[in-house]
């Protein structure tokens, strides 16, 4: 009888390690160009969208960009979108939205972002980062097509420098909240089934 009891909680425990498990959000991935520049030379940015399995039409990231060393020139949509669009959020800020009517799914080039350096910088890595935009309920009405002119280096050209990647979408603290009323209602059913006598 206490064989049973104990096989039965094991697995629960299983069951609601795999039913409740936290879903992996989209990431984007900021790759800086690897040769040294000088003013007055264009900077290209690439950012990568890797959508964890997730087949989506649509991408939004925040890009902040320091403006004492660079000069915005244009947005060029990667393979993984067809159209991109930037929407400024204040000096230095944009927010940089994305399009594919087909729907997407994999690890490639979200879009290319084009300066000029504008003045003497030691790492041009470090002048641009990602961040987070709010989730909003409704996708953003603004994309503006914008064609390439050149997409800029190939994947194997590419080198990441290492950054503070953002996970939209991903909030630990509602991901463990939901963990937890799952398992205590696992408990409470499993709790149930154990007291009733009749069942073993």
């Amino acid at each position: 009888m206490r064989v049973k009891k104990i096989i039965v909680v094991f697995f629960a425990f299983l069951f609601l390690l795999f039913v409740v498990a936290p879903v992996e959000a989209i990431t984007y991935d900021l790759i800086a160009p690897q040769n040294p520049v000088q003013p007055g030379e264009s900077l290209n940015f690439t950012i990568f969208i890797n959508t964890e399995s997730q087949t989506v039409s649509a991408g939004e990231i925040g890009l902040n960009y320091d403006p004492q060393y660079l000069e915005y020139v244009e947005l060029v949509p990667g393979p993984a979108m067809d159209s991109v669009s930037a929407t400024p959020q204040g000096t230095g800020s944009l927010l940089i939205g994305g399009a594919n009517t087909a729907g997407f799914n994999g690890v490639e080039i979200f879009a290319d972002i084009n300066f000029n350096l504008i003045a003497a910088a030691g790492d041009t890595g470090q002048l641009v980062n990602l961040w987070a935009p709010p989730i909003s309920p409704t996708p953003n009405p603004s994309l503006q097509p914008t064609h390439p002119s050149s997409i800029g280096p190939t994947l194997s050209q590419l080198t990441p420098n290492p950054t503070s990647l953002p996970k939209t979408g991903f909030d630990p603290v509602k991901n463990n909240l939901m963990f937890l009323a799952g398992a205590l209602l696992g408990l409470t059913i499993v709790g149930f089934f154990l007291s009733k006598k009749a069942v073993f």
